[in-house]
């Protein structure tokens, strides 16, 4: 995580920017990829688009 302040946050998990109102296990990342993937999620217009949770595929690319 970048050590600015103003660096958007968003849980991977439920793709939500913080603070995230969801329940269960929340996952944050300042990374860009995903901030921008939460913020193309919560502005597309597909009906029906829903979120699957990233964490799996967020820990897959660190061990890369």
């Amino acid at each position: 995580m970048s050590d600015q302040i103003d660096d958007p946050t968003v849980c991977i998990a439920h793709g939500a920017f913080i603070p995230c109102r969801r329940h269960g296990e929340h996952r944050h990342s300042a990374n860009p990829f995903w901030v921008k993937s939460v913020r193309d999620y919560q502005t597309s217009d597909i009906p029906g688009l829903t979120w699957e949770p990233a964490w799996e595929r967020a820990a897959r690319e660190a061990l890369n």
